[in-house]
């Protein structure tokens, strides 16, 4: 019921039809869709055209209905799970249809239609395909790192409620509680220590994100179980896993970041991707990453520890790193309708032998090279010294991380444009004479100048 309409459909699926037919009721498999006027009851207009689906949206923003399929894994299993048809409420006009596949129930928001993953396991799950409300059209995005055009599409992993939408947030369980930021290109955020309810529960009204435990006869063990709220907090960083789909042949990598000892992604407004290293928070674009350490220390600060631009780069990292390469192509991979959960590399660090990795410019290509450091572990002034080469050549000297930066616990960051890369950009730290502690690196920021 909207804009004081009545929409219904009047049919059955064909396995309901089915049943019934084997138990003597052979009922007509016609079906229609009807526009009524809400208060006399009048018939608008009705449409018989593809009438296949079990659910209805209505955009008040936009003036179209839609009909579309549910199925989900609590919902009835003769739900459809493909076809669309959207029409123009005023006079039942089709403006659009598409046999695509999906799953349900799609979510309305502004001009776009928000479909399901169908839950997913603890492993693997299917990405959510969205469409343009007003084409039937798959949404784009720009890749963060290839810059090519690509669908968008969300995941979530262990999800057994659906998700529903406010205007900024995506909200459903992914293992535990979980978002997607509908405003940028972030990928799929964990709240942690909570599981979202078995039925959809986190709610956003006014700003705040209301969770009312709602966990039913569920045994699932986790940390807390009570009901909460949350208010947004844009000093507390938020870490995500990203899923791009991989490229059948290497693509060089316009702009990336590499966030040493971070808990997980992060997307920044200036359009880099940073990605964890080593990763283990989940689904990343396959970028070959190799380090050479002595006695590596890693680090994880909350970022409220550090002070600084993106205090959250630099409130991880490790000491001990010698020879960083980062191969500027993602690698081709094998495409599946599943995508790989968290377990990818958990405890251990991704290696990468030669002969694995592609990609390599015909001419050397010219980037800007940014440095984040911060003093985590605690040395003053004077006591961590160390040399820095990029792709061979000098770019620091003697370089200590808590003079160049005032103190402990705060950012530096140091920019070098116009470094040649062929295939790998190799960033080489050694110990100064003096030193008494290990090279300390935080994050490496690369974005290609032409």
């Amino acid at each position: 019921v909207a804009d004081n309409k009545v929409f219904c459909i009047d049919g059955m699926t064909a396995p309901k039809l089915a049943y019934l037919k084997r138990r003597g009721l052979d009922l007509s498999t016609e079906h229609t869709i009807y526009a009524l006027d809400a208060r006399t009851g009048d018939l608008l207009w009705k449409s018989d055209e593809d009438v296949t689906s079990t659910w209805l949206g209505y955009s008040t923003e936009h003036g179209i209905l839609l009909q579309a399929g549910s199925a989900s894994g609590d919902r009835a299993r003769d739900e459809v799970s493909r076809g669309m048809v959207a029409y123009r409420a005023s006079d039942g006009e089709v403006l659009w249809k598409t046999d695509d596949s999906y799953r349900g129930p799609p979510i309305l928001y502004h001009d776009r239609i928000v479909t399901q993953t169908g839950g997913g396991s603890g492993s693997a799950a299917a990405e959510a395909k969205v469409f343009n409300l007003l084409t039937g059209e798959y949404v784009t995005r720009q890749h963060p790192m290839t810059g090519e055009t690509i669908p968008w599409t969300w995941v979530r992993f262990k999800g057994c409620n659906t998700a529903v939408a406010s205007e900024n947030l995506l909200t459903f369980r992914s293992a535990s509680g979980a978002f997607v930021d509908l405003t940028s290109a972030q990928g799929t955020a964990s709240l942690g220590g909570f599981k979202s309810g078995c039925t959809s529960n986190l709610i956003v009204a006014n700003g705040v994100l209301n969770a009312p435990d709602y966990t039913r006869t569920c045994v699932c063990s986790y940390q807390n179980q009570a009901s909460l709220a949350l208010v947004h907090m844009p000093e507390v960083a938020s870490w995500t896993f990203d899923y791009y789909e991989a490229p059948s042949e290497v693509k060089p990598v316009e702009q990336v970041g590499i966030n040493f000892g971070a808990p997980g992604n992060r997307y920044t407004e200036n359009g880099t991707l940073w990605l964890e290293f080593p990763s283990v928070g989940g689904p990343s674009p396959d970028v070959p990453v190799r380090a050479e350490y002595e006695n590596p220390q890693w680090l994880r600060h909350h970022n409220s520890r550090v002070k600084g631009e993106h205090n959250w780069i630099a409130a991880s990292g490790v000491t001990g790193i010698r020879e960083v390469a980062v191969r500027m192509f993602i690698q081709p991979g094998k495409n599946s309708s599943k995508v790989e959960s968290f377990d990818k590399n958990i405890d251990k660090i991704q290696t990468w032998s030669e002969d694995q990795i592609k990609g390599a410019f015909e001419k050397t290509r010219a980037y800007t090279v940014r440095l984040y450091f911060a003093e985590i572990a605690g040395c003053e002034p004077g006591r961590r010294l160390f040399d820095v080469s990029l792709q061979g050549k000098p770019v620091l000297e003697a370089f200590d991380i808590a003079k160049e930066a005032g103190g402990t616990n705060r950012s530096v960051v140091k920019e070098f444009k116009g470094i040649a890369v062929k295939d790998d950009l190799k960033v080489t730290l050694t110990p100064a004479g003096a030193s008494q502690a290990e090279p300390l690196l935080n994050g490496i920021e690369i974005i290609a100048e032409d």
